[in-house]
């Protein structure tokens, strides 16, 4: 196993059960934005807020796919913390996401582990890495890259997901 875990990549999601997993619910999480779940649209100007639930303490990665393709961290390793459980908490409080172009259909994504997120890159690298954009954090590299990067954690973890596709449109 030692010569497994030395081939394998710094981004690879491992998936293994927790110690005590006999004892504790699977890891769920769950996404809404002010607009609810479905059939979420949002307009050129609009403001959108972001809450997150997970059923027990846990770490939270959110990533915004653009209508273009273009991957934003709106959250790199929020901690949910004791007493938080089963409570919607507001992903970037003191931040505003305001619906700009590209306009089309885009997705919300949370992934929630039991252990902390691996860190992504900050220094430009041909496979994956994070810079700054406008006050916005994107994430560069091929779609597999990033999928294997944003769900890494530290240690072996089971990874719980949950999405919320969203239509954006010009103002008429």
């Amino acid at each position: 196993q030692a010569a497994t875990r030395t081939k394998r990549s710094i981004y690879q999601l491992n998936v293994v059960p927790a110690k005590n997993a006999a004892t504790r619910p699977a890891l769920s999480v769950d996404l809404r934005t002010d607009r609810g779940r479905q059939n979420v649209e949002y307009r050129a100007g609009n403001q959108m807020q972001v809450e997150v639930k997970a059923n027990r303490s846990c770490h939270l990665r959110v990533v915004y796919r653009l209508a273009d393709g273009t991957m934003t961290l709106l959250e790199n390793d929020l901690v949910v913390e004791p007493g938080q459980e089963n409570r919607y908490v507001r992903i970037a409080p003191t931040e505003s996401f305001i619906c700009t172009e590209p306009f089309g259909t885009e997705h919300l994504l949370v992934y929630a582990a039991d252990e902390p997120f691996c860190p992504l890159p900050t220094a430009p690298n041909p496979t994956l890495y994070v810079r700054n954009e406008g006050g916005y954090r994107v994430i560069v590299g091929s779609l597999s890259a990033m999928t294997e990067g944003v769900r890494c954690t530290i240690k072996p973890t089971t990874i719980a997901e949950d999405r919320i596709p969203i239509t954006t449109r010009a103002t008429p």
